[in-house]
Parts: structure tokens; sequence; C-alpha cells
């Protein structure tokens, strides 16, 4: 059967893709993900969801909507009243690194439209013992991304995760991210007390390959300041755009407990 796939553009001039049929699940890319990114993760869990993804506001399809202070509570504004467009909520939320911090701003502020949230390694660095450290790292890339642009920032950053390099086609998202979005990413503080009044279940998760970087130990953190169990997933931090399907399987098992 072929898969089922709708696309369209919000109020706030969202572009968005849906596939499949089921309970609604919403998935959040990070850094410069975009819809299609999470095109492969999508396509394998539409068979269980309608899976809803997005270019975040200022991004991609999304672009024409770039302010110049895209905070954690403006990209959560975005989502809830996607979510109330597309319909069929709430919905289970996934979201890694940024999309994982943008998850937990709409569990906090908007826990009405959300049934539950995954957090894949959120750097909410905030949360470390050693979070001056981390801050320093986060100014230190602002700084950079001010005095030498966008390539020095990006070469400082994807150190931490990996990553490749700057490609022309993602040169200008990366420069929305250190211009508009950087400080709001890495200067986040999760509220527990609302994540525990929201009364949805959040499940912070790391990869396996992922060792002692900052994101993962702030998701393990973030699991202890919630009483939670830390959800292991295979891959390290770009898994769930690379979505292998030993990615998926596992990912499958914590939808369900969070759904459960």
């Amino acid at each position: 059967m072929a898969e089922r796939v709708m696309d369209g553009r919000s109020e706030r001039g969202v572009c968005y893709r849906l596939r499949g049929d089921g309970p609604l699940l919403l998935l959040i890319p990070g850094g410069v993900g975009s819809s299609a990114s999470y095109g492969p993760l999508a396509a394998a869990l539409a068979d269980e969801y309608r899976v809803l993804t997005f270019d975040r506001r200022g991004h991609f399809g999304s672009a024409g909507s770039t302010v110049a202070d895209l905070s954690m509570s403006r990209h959560a504004a975005d989502v809830r009243a996607l979510l109330d467009e597309v319909g069929g909520g709430p919905a289970l939320v996934f979201g890694s690194s940024a999309g994982a911090v943008i998850g937990l701003a709409l569990v906090a502020e908007h826990p009405e439209v959300v049934a539950g949230v995954v957090a894949h390694e959120p750097p909410v660095v905030g949360l470390l013992p050693d979070a001056a450290r981390w801050s320093g790292f986060a100014a230190e890339i602002g700084e950079l991304y001010r005095v030498e642009g966008v390539g020095a920032a990006y070469a400082r950053f994807a150190g931490t995760i990996g990553g490749g390099g700057l490609s022309v086609e993602l040169e200008r998202e990366w420069d929305v991210l250190f211009r508009c979005e950087w400080e709001h990413i890495m200067g986040y503080v999760p509220d527990i007390a609302a994540l525990a009044r929201a009364g949805r279940v959040v499940i912070p998760a790391v990869g396996v390959d992922s060792g002692d970087q900052y994101y993962a130990r702030a998701a393990g953190v973030l699991a202890g300041r919630l009483g939670v169990g830390l959800a292991e997933l295979p891959g390290g931090h770009l898994a769930p755009r690379e979505s292998a399907g030993e990615f998926v399987d596992a990912l499958r098992g914590v939808l369900a407990f969070v759904r459960g």
C-alpha cells in the first residue's frame, strides 16, 4: 500500500508533512534538521502512527518567517499552533537535541497538546554540575560566529558531535541557528516543577555511542531530576536522522512505554 502523505503550511508559515494513520506522533529535529531529514524515521513509524514533521520557524521551507530572536518558548508556541491546526492530538512527541529542548518547553508551557515526550540528548547544560564550563563553551561559539563567521562557529560546534564539513546548501541554516537560536538552546533550563505539574510522561534518552558528551550527561541529569529512568537508544547524537532499523525498533519500545 502506498504511503499516505499530506503536505501543508500552517497559519504561522510553518511547513509540515503528515504521514500514516494512528495516534499523532510529532518529530522535532535538532540543529539544522528539517522535515525531510526525518523522512526515513517518519516513514518507518508511519505504519503505527500519524507522523507529523515540520521545518522550524526560520529554516528551510519555513524560512520566510525568520526573526532575530527565536526562543524555545516561541518555537513551542509555533508547535502548539501547528498541533491545533492539524488536529488529532494530544500528540506523542519525540525530539532530539534542540528538538528535545523544544519538546521540553512544549510540555512545560502547553501540556494540553502533549500526550508524552521522549527527549533525546537535550543539551540542557544548565543542569550539569559543570554548567559554567558549558555556558562558556556556548559563549565561545557565539563569539566565534560574531567575529569570524558561521564557518568558524560551525567547525567548533561540529567537533562535539562528529559532524562533517559545512555544506553550501546548509550555510544559511547554520547562520540562522547561530544568529537566532544558539543562545536560547544552550541557555534553556527545564522548569522541573512545571514538567511535574503537567502530569505527562517525559523520558530523557541517550545514545549508547555518545559517551560522556555534554548532551548525553545532561539527559542523565534530567532523568534524575524528573525521577524517571534514562532510555538508552542505539547510535550517537545523529542517530535519529540516520534512523537505522535498530534505532527505530528501540524507539518504538520507548514510545510504547510513554503511551502506556
